[in-house]
């Protein structure tokens, strides 16, 4: 409802009549505030992080524990959400690529507000479409339009997707403009999207490396049903060296302490479910014993994922919740900001930690962070799709992961009682050393996996796309504690209830096009594992 109302209040005004004279009219005013939308729709939705994430995708990823006695069945609440998100805003962006096109002065003033949304049209479509496979694209948000009545769209193939989406990644950096002094052929500057474009502050560089780093993720996450088609991204992406891929923290995507509700729907998410736990997989790789004190623990961050239960003791919750006993406690209440320690609200099994979880203003929600770039380029010179060095990347890698998580996981605007110190050189390094963490080639794309998927500590989707897509994290069993029976994690997602009763006729056509139908167990186009 908001974004159709959003539309609504814009979708009456010209085009870009005034532009070529100032470009901060109250015209433009509009279509920047479109744009600003756009990016707000990037973050995670609330239910999305309760009810999805929460409940079932830190199951599914095995980073967490959930308590769900039925862990694959989705509550509509989670699952709707990822759907809607991009519907809605849809909209926006087409009106968006409509008012670019209709300025009528000189359209290469345009390049640079065409290269943006490119790349969040992309990231948002491929973002969806990993979760449910083919979808609505297309044809999708023209409902609205002058010229056509679109309101029941079809289904494209989630290949189809990749290959448009990557196409505007490619455009998008091809095409952007970095000076910002920069001006057209025929002597004017380059626009931008002026103030409200809160992401990266029209750094257009920082852009450019976002859309870069895009196209190795989603180009590895093909490669195994399409090598051919991956390389070439990887080539393009990798021929002019380094310089145009994000070079530290300071190019990640990520929304901060500049969003307000950040944190507080963070927060919200685990205080409302206090079922989640630290899982005995995660456990497992980042220790190298279970004693109960910690001094098996080899992986720092386990300090800032963590915390222990109420007897201050490491005890991971079994990843099959037929084997969990009544673990209790409220570990994520907000109540414990008054009590430094709060070792009463914490239950049988370790939890994540209260204070990571409970960020508010300072807390940040990651959506690709400058570890997982180092982790993707490890795992192409690993795989030997371009030419480099496996290990280094890797070990930039576990480093980069570990800075990451010391300095914004650890920063919270509440007092967090007893903080871990970031680890020195030398701690870091011995870790890097540990048999279990030390690089060896014969090993090599399994280790890299195995730290990229210990990353995503808050970034539970990417997780259980890369261990679909990998197969190579190892996964424990997980049981239907109702039925009994083995479970595996879910391979989609199923479509929304809605579809059924919106686009019924091109919903049946389409599930009659999936093997195994509209199913948890029916793989996306590049999940061949």
């Amino acid at each position: 409802m908001a974004a159709a109302f959003l539309f609504g209040a814009v979708s009456c005004e010209n085009g870009f009549e005034d532009l070529n004279v100032d470009p901060f009219n109250p015209t433009e005013t509009s279509v920047n505030f479109l744009f600003n939308n756009v990016i707000a729709s990037l973050r995670y939705e609330r239910n999305e992080k309760l009810y999805l994430n929460g409940q079932k995708v830190y199951q599914w990823s095995q980073l967490g524990v959930s308590t769900q006695e039925e862990p694959n069945q989705v509550n509509d609440l989670g699952r709707d959400p990822v759907w809607t998100d991009l519907f809605n805003e849809t909209r926006n962006i087409r009106e968006i690529y409509k008012r670019l096109d209709e300025y009528t002065g000189d359209q290469e003033r345009m390049t640079n507000r065409r290269a943006l949304i490119n790349i969040l049209y992309a990231y948002k479509a491929l973002r969806v479409t990993d979760v449910y496979g083919d979808l609505p694209y297309s044809e999708a948000g023209q409902g609205i339009s002058e010229t056509e009545q679109i309101f029941r769209p079809k289904y494209d193939t989630q290949e189809s997707i990749y290959r448009a989406a990557l196409d505007d990644l490619k455009w998008a950096v091809d095409n952007i403009v970095v000076d910002p002094s920069a001006t057209t052929p025929s002597g004017e500057s380059y626009f931008t999207y002026g103030p409200t474009e809160t992401l990266f502050g029209n750094d257009m560089l920082r852009w450019k490396r976002l859309a870069n780093a895009l196209r190795l993720r989603y180009a590895l996450r093909m490669s195994n049903v399409d090598q051919g088609g991956a390389q070439a991204i990887i080539s393009d992406v990798l021929q002019g060296g380094l310089d145009g891929l994000p070079q530290g923290h300071e190019d990640m995507f990520a929304f901060g302490n500049d969003w307000n509700n950040v944190g507080p729907d963070i927060y919200w998410a685990f205080e409302f479910f206090f079922g989640i736990r630290m899982g005995e997989n995660a456990w497992a790789h980042m220790t190298e014993n279970d004693n109960v004190d910690g001094s098996g623990i080899i992986d720092p961050r386990v300090y800032v994922y963590f915390e222990p239960n109420i007897d201050n003791e490491w005890i991971p919750a079994p990843q099959n919740p037929a084997e969990q006993t009544q673990r209790g406690g409220e570990p994520y209440n907000s109540n414990r900001r008054d009590e430094p320690d709060g070792f009463d609200f914490r239950g049988t099994y370790s939890g994540f930690n209260f204070y990571l979880v409970q960020n508010n203003d300072k807390g940040h929600e990651f959506h690709l962070a400058y570890p997982e770039v180092c982790f993707l380029l490890a795992e192409i010179y690993q795989r030997g799709l371009a030419s480099g060095d496996a290990q280094e990347w890797y070990e930039k890698g576990v480093r980069a992961s570990i800075e990451k998580w010391y300095t914004f996981g650890s920063t919270t605007h509440i007092n967090w009682a007893n903080p871990p110190a970031m680890p020195d050189d030398a701690a870091i390094e011995a870790f890097l050393q540990h048999p279990k963490i030390a690089y060896d080639a014969a090993n090599g794309l399994t280790l890299i996996h195995t730290q990229r998927w210990l990353d995503l500590m808050l970034q539970p989707q990417e997780a259980w796309h890369l261990s679909r897509r990998s197969g190579l994290i190892p996964m424990l069993a997980v049981q239907n504690a109702v039925s009994g029976v083995d479970e595996p994690a879910p391979r989609r997602l199923r479509y929304p209830e809605d579809e059924r009763n919106n686009n019924l006729s091109n919903y049946e056509t389409q599930v009659s096009k999936m093997s195994g139908g509209d199913e948890l167990s029916t793989r996306v186009w590049w999940d061949v594992n």
